[in-house]
């Protein structure tokens, strides 16, 4: 199951005059709906829009029904029934390029270090819980960020070129 939200206008409404360049979206991906629903809340503040699941695998199919270049960060749970956080974030990682890249954060309660031994590479980020919202916001910006970067840059070098 999973849920979409955009982000509302101070006013409640949907608005439609942007003052910067809109947000790409976010998938949150947790099997504790509380926490995704605290997660999701504070990232629509700050103007992300977000899409909600609550394991590994709907979240995969949900980034694979999305438009390409549609999510452009994917925040997970480590530990989920299914799936893990590391699957899906290989998973998402195999099935991108530059041209749509996403960048994956898993969360995690589990800071052994065969757990963070057992990390993909690429993963923009390990985050350990307990952490404050506006610090997996923070972060959650900058991933945004990079991936706009990496699309920007396979962009550039894929255009025609201005040969003398």
């Amino acid at each position: 199951m999973f849920v979409t939200r955009a982000p509302s206008a101070p006013d409640g409404s949907l608005g439609s005059e942007a003052q910067e360049q809109p947000k790409h979206g976010i998938l949150i991906v947790d099997d504790e709906p509380v926490l995704v629903e605290e997660i999701s809340e504070f990232l629509q503040a700050d103007g992300f829009p977000v899409t909600l699941a609550y394991d590994g695998r709907s979240a995969l199919d949900v980034f694979r029904q999305a438009p390409a270049g549609h999510f452009a960060v994917v925040l997970t749970d480590l530990r989920m029934p299914g799936m893990t956080g590391y699957a899906l974030a290989r998973a998402i990682m195999e099935s991108v390029t530059d041209a749509t890249a996403a960048e994956v954060i898993v969360i995690t309660g589990h800071g052994s270090p065969s757990a963070q031994a057992e990390a993909p590479d690429g993963l923009f980020a390990v985050v350990q819980k307990p952490v404050r919202l506006s610090k997996l916001a923070e972060i959650v910006g900058q991933a945004h960020d990079a991936a706009l970067i990496r699309r920007l840059a396979a962009g550039a070098g894929s255009g025609p070129s201005n040969g003398a």
